[in-house]
């Protein structure tokens, strides 16, 4: 009884595959998906499309009202063709002042005098120019169209809702697109482990919604800057982001978000 007993595992010897592999979980979200945000403020008067709807690059989302923008924009329409008029009036006064100036006919202040109020109307011309290209961006985004192929895969706005947007801050999140064709595994590995893992690297996935079956997955992105949670506590842990791309078979429909575990193959003897 005072014998300290080692256990001691036998195995018959034989040539044998040997794979290493590194387990993380995570969710599934699409490869590419796009945010819609909108860029000016203003009540939504056309509402397109819905949650789960297949959208083309370039079909109309959101129309936002544009009344005021499109009197602003008249506005500088406006000032811009009467800055217009003032530099071809300008323009030929001066012009004229040359040429009498070379005739000694107008003295050299006069003609300064000419060369100034013309370059006081181009300044102008450029400003209301510039105005009014500032105006006709605005109004234009006013109306949204699909900047890609995908689905609607998250609709946070309603008919009538009143959105806020400014060319400086980020505006109101309208709605999501995605491309559903091509989803990927992003999975938080270990600073451990993720050394290991290489692009290219294959995986093998279980997803939570398809338990009897296992999608094959390659990796193809690994995270350079670490997240960390319980910063400064005991409980601290760092992991690194790792993109799987998914190999979708036909008659598969994965949602973003679904729940998945992943074995990442990362060396083989």
């Amino acid at each position: 009884k005072k014998d300290t007993v080692i256990t001691v595992q036998s195995e018959k010897i034989q040539k044998r595959t040997i794979t290493q592999i590194v387990s993380a979980t995570g969710k599934i979200q699409p490869e590419t998906k796009v945010k819609i945000n909108a860029e000016v403020s203003g009540e939504i008067i056309t509402l397109a499309v819905r949650e789960g709807q297949r959208v083309t690059k370039g079909q109309l989302l959101v129309r936002i009202k544009p009344d005021a923008y499109q009197a602003g924009m008249e506005r500088a329409q406006a000032s811009t063709a009467m800055a217009e008029a003032n530099l071809r009036k300008a323009q030929a006064d001066y012009t004229r002042a040359k040429e009498l100036y070379e005739k000694k006919l107008v003295s050299d202040a006069e003609l300064e005098l000419s060369k100034a109020s013309y370059e006081s109307a181009k300044a102008s011309f450029d400003q209301s120019s510039a105005s009014l290209k500032e105006s006709k961006e605005t109004f234009s985004k006013t109306t949204i169209n699909a900047p890609m192929d995908g689905v609607v895969s998250q609709l946070n706005s309603e008919l009538g809702e009143r959105v806020s947007g400014s060319t400086f801050t980020q505006g109101t999140e309208i709605m999501t697109i995605a491309d559903l064709s091509r989803m990927e595994a992003r999975v938080d590995v270990g600073e451990n482990d993720v050394v290991l893992v290489a692009v290219g690297d294959t995986a093998k996935i279980e997803v939570d919604s398809y338990p009897d079956r296992k999608f094959i997955g390659t990796v193809s992105q690994i995270a350079n800057t670490a997240r960390s949670r319980g910063l400064g506590t005991q409980d601290e842990v760092t992991n690194f982001e790792v993109r799987i791309l998914i190999m979708t078979p036909p008659g598969v429909s994965f949602r973003p978000g679904m729940s998945m575990a992943a074995d990442v193959e990362t060396e083989t003897h």
